[in-house]
C-alpha cells in the first residue's frame, strides 16, 4: 500500500501468525511480499482461500 504506513498492522498480523513473508518483489525498493498463512485459514474457519467471498469490482471514475 503506497503512501500509507502499514508497518504496525503488518507487524501485528505477522506476530499473530496470520500472514507471513513469502519473498521480495523484483522492483524498485524490493518490497516484501506477504501471504496469508494456514493459521489465517484456521482462525477464520476457512478450508481454502477460495472460500473467501469475491472482492467487489473497482469503481471507475
Amino acid at each position: 500500500m503506497r503512501g500509507v504506513d502499514s508497518s504496525g498492522v503488518l507487524n501485528s498480523l505477522v506476530a499473530r501468525g496470520l500472514v507471513e513473508e513469502v519473498g521480495r518483489a523484483e522492483t524498485v525498493g524490493r518490497p516484501i511480499l506477504y501471504a496469508t498463512s494456514f493459521e489465517f485459514l484456521r482462525y477464520f474457519g476457512l478450508e481454502s482461500l477460495e472460500s473467501l467471498p469475491p472482492l467487489p469490482e473497482p469503481e471507475v471514475p
